[in-house]
């Protein structure tokens, strides 16, 4: 079981996972967008589960999904604001926005206490979690793009 301080991590993993899933719904795009979002966060939830059994792999998981994730928002605001200036019919996605202002802001503590939860293995092991994590995540994204196209 995790200790006080380290629920932090696991917490952040599964809200980011969570609102990204409702963003799937708000778009009311279909059951095709909530299934591609929920694919897209599969790599999360698996995380937490991870953490919880290894808690000296949650530095290195935590940090390489949080900052997958925040790359992701930061990617998806700019392709707003290149739409914004392209086309001046359009509509800004006020509610999408807020939620990824909310996952962005989970991503970032996330990173903040995965960070400073530390780990006791080598950092070739660390290294290798934090490739992996990412590689799976970056996969998860790719396939859930496939979803709808």
């Amino acid at each position: 079981m995790l200790a006080n301080q380290n629920r932090t991590v696991p917490y952040c993993l599964a809200v980011l996972g969570i609102t990204w899933i409702a963003v799937g719904i708000l778009r009311n795009l279909g059951i095709e967008m909530v299934i591609r979002h929920v694919v897209q966060v599969l790599p999360l939830f698996l995380a937490v589960g991870v953490v919880q059994r290894r808690p000296d792999w949650m530095s290195s998981i935590g940090v390489a999904l949080f900052l997958g994730w925040l790359a992701g928002m930061s990617l998806l605001w700019n392709s707003w604001r290149r739409l914004m200036e392209a086309n001046s019919h359009f509509i800004f996605p006020m509610q999408e926005a807020v939620f990824t202002g909310i996952i962005a802001s989970v991503a970032t503590l996330g990173v903040l206490r995965a960070v400073r939860t530390g780990s006791d293995a080598w950092l070739g092991k660390r290294l290798a979690l934090l490739g992996t994590a990412l590689a799976a995540q970056l996969t998860a994204m790719v396939l859930g793009t496939l979803v709808v196209n």
